[in-house]
């Protein structure tokens, strides 16, 4: 299994990792990784918490890091409701400063499956507290289609996130990634992808490839 992650990595360094020598700059190749641990508190309520850390500059600098923690209610089949908290740390390059942010968040995950297409449209409002002199209020939308196709162990999805924030008055990033879930067990599956991040920064659109590792483990 761990040459099987160490051969992803290295396709993935060859194909998307051009020579830039700032993070977040046009053709960035990053590396995100992301471990979530979940345990069910009753049959329709679960505790999660999850880590995450963005290595940009062509995955040599550590640029971005939070833990955050949620709990879902199931109200029934087709609809979650979630209420988070995320402390994050972002790294400013120029000043090589870290700037913590404090993040409590409120999500809605709608669920359908036509002919064992499973679709899942989650509406998430981030309200973030940093070093702005203002608070941040952001709206994400992401969905997320699971083929019904089995490769083995493996699933293909592909999902699409859009960013709004109060601040910009519009969008100001997109992500669209496409990759495979791996499924250990019932306790411990693994998403891998590709995605593409098109973010609005220094008034200009900026496009990165990010290599994405998710572990999740349920208990």
């Amino acid at each position: 299994m761990k040459k099987f992650y160490f051969f992803l990595f290295t396709i993935a360094s060859f194909l998307f990792a051009p020579a830039f020598s700032q993070v977040n700059q046009k053709g960035d190749f990053q590396v995100w990784l992301h471990p979530i641990y979940t345990h069910p508190l009753t049959s329709k309520l679960n505790w999660s918490i999850e880590e995450e850390s963005r290595w940009g500059n062509d995955a040599t600098e550590l640029y971005h890091v939070f833990i955050e923690t949620f709990l879902r209610y199931s109200r029934a089949k087709w609809i979650d409701v979630g209420i988070g908290y995320r402390q994050s740390w972002v790294r400013e390059e120029l000043r090589n400063k870290w700037h913590h942010f404090y993040i409590p968040m409120f999500e809605v995950t709608f669920r359908g499956e036509v002919a064992g297409w499973k679709v899942a449209d989650r509406h998430r409002v981030q309200y973030s507290v940093g070093p702005s002199e203002f608070p941040d209020v952001t709206y994400r939308n992401r969905l997320r289609v699971t083929t019904p196709w089995r490769i083995g162990h493996l699933t293909p999805f592909a999902f699409n996130e859009i960013f709004w924030r109060e601040r910009v008055e519009g969008v100001f990033e997109n992500r669209f990634a496409t990759g495979v879930t791996l499924e250990m067990n019932k306790r411990i599956k693994t998403d891998i992808y590709y995605m593409l991040r098109t973010l609005f920064i220094a008034q200009e659109w900026r496009n990165m490839n990010v290599f994405n590792l998710f572990f999740y483990l349920t208990y």
